[in-house]
């Protein structure tokens, strides 16, 4: 098989890594298949990982962050898990790539249902052992993959990285002020710099007070720390509408419905989500459920990402996390003799 330059690139940093040494005993690539999955009129494109070897394999469909995400930004992971044994389905988010439809105008519960159609076409696949197929999801995904998890009895463990624990209108909040914190040392730019955070929820979750908001933006246009902000969007835009149907979504009552294996990942420099307080309200969702089987882990100084900048002065995925990772699943699906 012909490598590109990415791929040699990937297949550099996993050499040069002392920790993930132990993947070269893995010598067989695994293949690659295009393949397409369904969830009503809406076609998912995606490719799925499949070791070499005798299968069938247990799997892992990877769910996407928020945005247009697609497949590529799974590829390193799915290869890598690949070689160790675990199937990997990785796809084009709707109306991303060669995936029709449209994430921007999609609540959870239809992206949720798109991760449970590429559960489906697993469970079909000759490869794929049905009783383990598990669901990885990052950032938004991390959200939506405990929720496919409890909406379906195929979904047989989750892996939530970086997942909040609170409202996304508070993770939000969260964000804007570790933005501006990073641009300015003044408390007084805080608090008007959070006040038109306010605003702009405020617009989101109501549609009034439009001119309150631009107002107020309009105001700090010259100041250094307004760019911290993002830019000024029109009354009209996509994003409002996208933002109001989550902002206020909690993901605790959905977590508390999770009775699966599950493992959860932070990094102690996430600058997106509030590390401390997300964990420890996941952990207690977890407690009051009864659900015994949880793995939670933060890694210092690892982003939003789960990476860190090695001694190239280039960031990548923490070593550590890639043999969590694919230990902790191999521990999921290995059903006892």
């Amino acid at each position: 098989m012909r490598m590109g330059k990415k791929a040699i690139l990937i297949t550099l940093a996993i050499v040069l890594s002392p920790i993930t040494l132990g993947l070269i005993r893995w010598v067989h690539s695994p293949s690659q298949e295009e393949v397409r999955f369904q969830n009503g009129e809406v076609t998912l494109a995606g490719t799925l990982y499949v070791p070499s070897g005798t299968g069938p394999h247990p799997a892992v469909i990877f769910i996407h962050g928020s945005g247009d995400d697609g497949r590529e930004t799974y590829r390193y992971f799915a290869d890598i898990l690949a070689r160790r044994g675990i199937a990997v389905l990785i796809y084009d988010k709707r109306g991303v790539g060669a995936s029709t439809g449209s994430w921007k105008a999609s609540p959870f519960s239809v992206l949720a249902d798109d991760a449970l159609a590429g559960v489906k076409f697993l469970k079909g696949h000759t490869a794929i052992d049905a009783r383990h197929i598990g669901a990885w999801g990052g950032s938004e995904g991390a959200i939506i993959a405990p929720w496919a998890a409890s909406r379906s009895a195929d979904v047989a463990f989750v892996v939530m990285q970086a997942a909040t624990g609170v409202t996304f209108a508070q993770q939000n909040l969260y964000q804007n002020e570790r933005q501006l914190r990073a641009v300015t040392n003044s408390e007084a730019d805080v608090a008007q710099g959070l006040n038109i955070v306010n605003l702009q929820q405020h617009y989101a979750r109501t549609g009034t007070r439009w001119q309150a908001y631009a107002e107020a933006r309009q105001a700090v246009r010259e100041k250094a720390w307004a760019s911290a902000l993002g830019s000024l969007l029109s009354p009209d835009n996509w994003w409002w509408t996208w933002y109001r149907t989550k902002m206020d979504y909690d993901p605790i009552p959905m977590l508390e419905k999770v009775r699966v294996p599950v493992l959860a990942v932070w990094g102690e420099n996430d600058v997106l989500v509030p590390v401390t307080e997300s964990r420890a309200a996941i952990e207690a969702a977890f407690t009051r459920s009864g659900n015994r089987n949880v793995t939670c882990r933060v890694y210092a100084d690892a982003d939003h990402s789960i990476q860190t900048e090695s001694w190239l002065h280039v960031r990548r995925p923490e070593p550590g996390y890639l043999d969590l990772l694919s230990e902790w699943i191999q521990k999921q699906t290995t059903t006892p003799k």
